[in-house]
């Protein structure tokens, strides 16, 4: 019986500067040829290096960009739709069908091949406000999208942002909100809460404002945490990328990273006391205590035990910027 394993976004994976992408691809390299029937299936945008030239005997190379996926988009597009209007969120105008037909066509010219930019689209629209009027926009025959991949999603992903701030006081909560998640997901995902308490932000606030976002931002149901996750790298990659993103938008992640590092050392230091799990006898191995995980989870909270992981990750990353409060 054939075997597949899959290995999704390799270009994720961390450890790229210590040749972990080259370690995980050789080492599937060599399980396919040790074991018969073996299929290893490896997803990754196509900037890391792994040598896939010098293996061409050994691996199937399938570019996507050489994959028409105008098919899947009306198809998606067309599901999509349809949902829309039979639960009433958008109003077909005449026939239903032409009109979702009709929609269908101007939405894929502008998807242009580009299934994120049509999923975020449909994402974005089903949880707007005015759902008809931003599909108006959206397929507005003139939008000025560029035919390009990142022109394409940034013109998307800076539609979204203004769509979800109308004042500069709400930019600068979206702007801050977005920095908690993108700088700690890089260490661990966490719950709206515990976002709140690593950036002294309301969370209220925090939660509405993720809420806002619903077509960028989830919260992971298949989580018991809630972690607050990005849909896709691809709009983290906008926001930290000067040239890409508003000014006003743009996420400098030296600065945010200095700024986890000193509340992940006042939440340690508030918080960090002598045996805080309440231990009856320091003389056992933890593996030897007795529900030692429960009581982790009973007396050290959330924004306590990531703090205490991960200060030091903010703090390294931190100082590869010229942040001037992180250098003192």
């Amino acid at each position: 019986v054939p075997i597949v394993i899959i290995i999704d976004a390799l270009d994720e994976c961390d450890g790229k500067e210590n040749g972990a992408h080259q370690a995980i691809f050789n080492a599937a390299l060599k399980l396919c040829a040790s074991i018969q029937g073996l299929k290893i299936f490896i997803t990754s945008r196509p900037d890391v290096n792994i040598g896939l030239e010098a293996r061409e005997g050994q691996i199937a190379h399938i570019k996507l960009e050489d994959y028409g996926a105008h098919e899947d988009i009306i198809l998606y597009s067309r599901t999509r739709l349809n949902g829309m209007v039979s639960q009433d969120v958008l109003h077909s105008e005449g026939d239903s069908d032409a009109w979702i037909g009709l929609t269908v066509d101007k939405l894929s010219k502008q998807a242009d091949g580009l299934f994120i930019w049509i999923s975020t689209a449909l994402d974005y629209i089903s949880h707007s406000l005015d759902p008809d009027g931003e599909l108006s926009l959206l397929v507005e025959e003139d939008a000025d999208y560029a035919h390009n991949v990142e022109g394409r999603l940034d013109g998307l992903y800076t539609h979204i942002l203004n769509a979800s701030s109308a004042s500069n006081a709400s930019r600068k909560i979206l702007k801050s909100v977005l920095g908690l998640v993108i700088s700690v997901s890089l260490n661990q995902p966490v719950d709206s809460d515990t976002l709140a308490k690593l950036g002294k932000m309301n969370a209220r606030v925090v939660k509405r404002t993720i809420g806002s976002l619903k077509s960028v931002l989830y919260e992971d149901g298949g989580d018991l945490k809630n972690s607050v996750r990005v849909y896709h790298q691809s709009f983290a990659d906008y926001l930290v990328t000067k040239d890409r993103c508003p000014e006003d938008m743009w996420i400098n992640m030296p600065s945010e990273d200095a700024q986890r590092t000193q509340g992940c050392l006042d939440i340690v230091l508030k918080g960090v006391k002598f045996n805080i799990c309440q231990i009856s006898t320091s003389h056992k191995f933890n593996s030897e205590i007795h529900g030692l995980e429960d009581s982790v989870a009973k007396y050290i909270p959330q924004e306590l035990q990531y703090s205490c992981k991960f200060w030091l990750s903010h703090f390294a990353r931190a100082l590869q910027g010229s942040d001037a409060t992180m250098h003192q």
